[in-house]
């Protein structure tokens, strides 16, 4: 029982841009953040605002019991940079007979307009490279629920 209890408490880190970011594990898995799905596309989380939501979520259970702890960590979550563009996709006429039609696509995003193939994915990932060159945001933060509505698990809080 006691090997459990310390497994809880144990530090665990991550390893985020070459930094190694340590932690309680509970913290460190809640503030992991989200991978562009192409090296060099999109908003990334800086390892200050990383290292910021770790010290918060393990200020926030410091000392609580397990089921407080669970209580207090339920509905967290990371707030992250999200990429969206609005794509208008239409179905072109084989030119050919025998050939298949293609899905051409066409978006417009910071005043960029890019088109691909749909189902070309190198295009596709080029295109949202020009729309979301890869930044770092120090705009991420963790939210989580009211510490009120864990009254019943966390009495002495």
């Amino acid at each position: 029982m006691l090997s459990v209890a310390l497994l809880g408490h144990a530090r665990c880190g991550t390893d985020f841009k070459g930094e190694t970011i340590v932690g309680d594990p509970r913290c460190v898995e809640l503030c992991r953040p989200d991978q562009p799905f192409a090296p060099g596309y999109g908003n990334a989380c800086s390892s200050v605002s990383v290292k910021n939501c770790i010290a918060v979520c393990q200020e926030r259970i410091a000392g609580a019991s397990t089921l407080c702890t669970s209580c207090l960590l339920e509905g967290a979550f990371f707030d992250q940079p999200t990429a969206s563009v609005p794509l208008v996709c239409e179905r072109q006429t084989a030119r050919e007979p025998g050939t298949p039609a293609k899905t051409e696509c066409k978006g417009r995003y910071n005043g960029v307009v890019c088109k691909f193939t749909n189902g070309n994915d190198a295009a596709e990932i080029n295109c949202y490279k020009l729309w979301y060159p890869e930044l770092e945001a120090q705009i991420c933060k963790p939210t989580f629920e009211p510490i009120s509505r864990c009254a019943d698990a966390c009495p002495a809080r």
